[in-house]
């Protein structure tokens, strides 16, 4: 008798009825994903994936090196910024869409998929760290959208590289981030983000702070903050994309 938990084609057999029920929605251009890929998360059409390994092998416009070597991490981010690839507010990519569309609803092949490319990425320089955590959303946005872009995505990057997984921050905000000037990001975030128990204590540990983009670095700037003080020895900072134009 064949049951749910039997694979083939290195899925189970419910996630492939459930595919054809139900195809899957390219993230990017929003056409049929078309059946029979070879990838485990089939969250890209084929010309959309073409187009995002591009994006991923384009190297930082600022300091011209490959993305796990870049440079360009603002001071508070000393122990290192990890980001995939590019975003511009004034330019289109496959980066741009695959965000937006995680932020606006929670679709779990595109948070898997997006996990997956992340733990590639950069499990080789993250491997070894303690505990993964993310930037949480406002409380007002998790009640307006119905999901927080970043604990779906940071839980799996942690589940996929046998890493320890807490929320150790909570944003306690309501000021939506893009709507600011530098000047009020930067405000509004030194005073958006908190341990979220006095009895975490993270003496001595190595961190990853997810955040899904880095624009200005105010987020990740606050969030660093916050780990130092509540002990953090190392926090290296990892998001999807970076914001090269600092706009």
């Amino acid at each position: 008798m064949i049951t749910g938990s039997e694979k083939k084609d290195g899925l189970l057999l419910s996630e492939k009825l459930l595919r054809l029920l139900y195809p899957p929605k390219c993230a990017s251009c929003g056409c049929i994903v078309p059946d029979g890929l070879k990838i485990r998360f089939p969250a890209l059409c084929p010309d959309c994936l073409e187009e995002w390994k591009k994006e991923k092998e384009r190297s930082c416009p600022d300091c011209h090196r490959d993305r796990l070597d870049c440079i360009c991490a603002p001071p508070v981010m000393s122990d290192g910024l990890l980001s995939m690839c590019a975003y511009s507010k004034s330019t289109d990519s496959v980066a741009k869409r695959m965000i937006l569309l995680a932020k606006d609803r929670r679709i779990d092949i595109l948070n898997d998929f997006l996990a997956s490319e992340l733990a590639d990425f950069a499990g080789g320089s993250i491997g070894d760290f303690d505990v993964m955590t993310y930037a949480p959303r406002s409380a007002e946005r998790v009640r307006i959208f119905g999901v927080d872009q970043s604990l779906e995505i940071s839980k799996r990057v942690a589940a996929g590289l046998r890493m320890a997984f807490m929320t150790l921050l909570t944003n306690i905000g309501s000021s939506e981030q893009k709507k600011l000037s530098k000047e009020e990001r930067n405000e509004n975030a030194s005073s958006a983000y908190r341990i979220a128990s006095p009895w975490y204590t993270l003496e001595g540990k190595r961190v990853v702070l997810f955040d899904d983009i880095c624009t200005t670095g105010s987020t990740l700037s606050s969030c660093c903050e916050q780990l130092r003080a509540a002990g953090a020895e190392k926090i290296v900072c990892l998001t999807i994309a970076r914001n090269d134009s600092r706009g």
